[in-house]
């Protein structure tokens, strides 16, 4: 069983000596008690993982079904093990019952943080400029990315004492309870305090509620809760508000978001995480002719490469080769045989070696950014050209490669034994990139697909449900990643378009993709968690604790580019 599949919620294991857990499994021992007693009665759950702790545990959680899915229901964040106290498990599960019970009206998130109570309750929010590695907020900062990017209309703490209180934050109407004293707190540090103050990095503030009662009436009050909820046509929070606003946007407005703030550059020595995004402004304008054309002003930023000198200095590594994939459709829209010469200049970089070896200049270990390197320029070369010299070599590299696991997942590379979000994501686009320049009954294609179709089939049972995948798609709870989403997204709408992938084997799965990595775009076109430069890494926590970069991001705004503009095609 995997994260996001809601057939069984049995996914955590169960030590038998309870007495030698430690704080953090007996946490996630709790929620595996609470998803097992709820799957068994409520199919409409899914396990939905908070975050990673330092000690390298999952942080579990479990979510409704049609949390993230287009709804007028009331989305509910109900967190609770906080309190060192045995008992909070039976409020939160109680609690969760409530919640159960009104399914006609409510949707919620849930999750059980007695593991990482110490890290969590001494936390100042907002985390601030904090990453997952950071050894002081790492737990702090997963929680608050977890509940902010997810939007709910209300944050619900349940929080164990044997003396009641309701302290409430940022709602626009004020809640009195009838016996329990409650206090509407206008902020503070705290989790709930800077959220509802809509502090940090978030989308919009939301509403919190802390709820201190004893286990035997925590199902009452969260009960009297919902009815005055239901009573007041509670709003949406304005976080949510904003998520769904950015939902409504169709592929071409989201391109037309990032056109004026990717693909305006390029560093010196260049990238493809510039290059695919001058990629992107020229798609843009063949899909949307009213659009600005880019072409006059891409031709003057890029003519530097025509130079010997400018050439030789920035072009001669698989990462600043693939920079040029843009060259074949500026060519295509200014019919001048300089950019196809760039091309083909940058493609002849690659030089054949001994059978079993990869070619000039990639990584002897066949890493996974290689196979899409060379892809984006060799693809080209062949389809221009007709040479099959091209095609060749990119095949016999692709199948040399041998990344490709029984579940159909790729290492990063042949010495890399791991899952990495993105390392598979450049796998997929690498054999999406062949496929769409390789001739339909070259004898190699079926194989080829065959390799693709397999590495999909593994991915859509990693896929969250949310809709993102995650760092390391292997262990739930590493943070949701958007670079990795784009181009795996990207390739099985490339191959729907394309005729090679059929629609309604796939269409789920990309148009989740799609939903989630649009509400991780801002309308200026800051985005959410991307990974940081990666090459092959020693162990799996360099993976784990890896930087997520949010705001400004070349290669996730390169990615969302190709994205949205494959998109728009469907």
């Amino acid at each position: 069983m995997v994260l996001g599949q809601a057939t069984s919620l049995r996914i955590f294991s169960h030590p038998t000596n309870h007495k030698q857990l430690s704080s953090v499994q007996r946490g996630i021992e709790m929620t595996s008690r609470l998803c097992e007693k709820y799957s068994s009665n409520h199919d409409n759950l899914a396990n939905y993982a908070v975050g990673v702790t330092r000690e390298e545990k999952t942080i579990p959680g479990i979510t409704s079904s049609d949390f993230h899915t287009e709804t007028d229901k009331i989305k509910i964040a109900l967190i609770g093990g906080l309190s060192d106290d045995p008992k909070s498990e039976k409020s939160l599960g109680e609690s969760i019952d409530n919640l159960l019970d009104d399914q006609a009206n409510f949707t919620f998130i849930s999750t059980y943080l007695g593991d990482v109570r110490n890290e969590i309750s001494s936390a100042i929010y907002p985390p601030g400029e904090k990453y997952y590695f950071d050894e002081t907020a790492q737990e702090a900062l997963y929680l608050w990315r977890w509940l902010t990017i997810n939007g709910p209309d209300l944050i619900v703490e349940i929080f164990t004492s044997d003396i009641p209180s309701i302290q409430t934050y940022g709602l626009s109407k004020n809640f009195q309870h009838d016996t329990i004293k409650t206090q509407n707190v206008e902020s503070d540090q705290s989790l709930l305090g800077a959220i509802a103050s809509g502090l940090g990095d978030t989308p919009g503030n939301i509403p919190s509620i802390r709820i201190n009662c004893t286990a035997s009436n925590a199902k009452s009050v969260v009960g009297d809760i919902l009815q005055w909820i239901k009573s007041q046509s509670f709003p949406h929070s304005p976080a949510r508000k904003e998520l769904d606003n950015r939902s409504s946007r169709n592929p071409l407005e989201v391109a037309r978001v990032l056109d004026p703030v990717y693909g305006h550059k390029l560093d010196e020595p260049i990238g493809y995480v510039q290059g695919v995004a001058v990629s992107g402004r020229l798609r843009l304008k063949q899909l949307d002719p009213t659009h600005n054309d880019p072409t006059q002003e891409i031709s003057a930023m890029v003519d530097f490469l025509n130079t010997d000198e400018g050439y030789n200095g920035n072009a001669t590594k698989g990462n600043s080769i693939a920079a040029l994939c843009w060259a074949e459709e500026l060519f295509e829209a200014t019919g001048e045989d300089k950019w196809k010469t760039l091309l083909l200049k940058a493609a002849d970089t690659y030089q054949e070696t001994l059978p079993g070896e990869a070619p000039t200049p990639c990584d002897p270990n066949f890493w996974c950014e290689d196979m899409f390197f060379m892809s984006a320029i060799l693809g080209r070369a062949h389809q221009l050209t007709g040479k099959s010299t091209y095609a060749d070599m990119l095949i016999k590299f692709l199948f040399d490669a041998n990344v490709q696991q029984a579940d159909g997942l790729f290492w990063h590379s042949k010495s890399g034994p791991f899952f990495w979000g993105r390392g598979n994501g450049f796998g997929c686009m690498a054999y999406a990139e062949t496929l769409t320049y390789l001739s339909s009954d070259h004898p190699e294609r079926e194989k080829l697909l065959g390799i693709h179709k397999n590495q999909l089939a593994g991915l859509i049972k990693r896929q969250g449900t949310s809709g993102m995948w995650t760092q390391l798609l292997d262990f739930p709870g590493t943070y949701e990643e958007f670079s990795s989403t784009c181009m795996i997204g990207y390739s099985m709408a490339r191959g729907i378009n394309n005729g090679w992938l059929k629609k309604n084997d796939y269409k789920d799965s990309v148009l989740k993709a799609w939903n989630a990595v649009n509400r991780r775009i801002s309308s200026n076109a800051d985005l959410v968690d991307v990974c940081t430069g990666t090459g092959v890494q020693e162990k799996r926590s360099d993976y784990l604790y890896r930087a997520a970069v949010n705001g400004y991001d070349d290669r996730g705004g390169s990615m969302a580019f190709w994205f949205s503009t494959e998109m728009a095609r469907l």
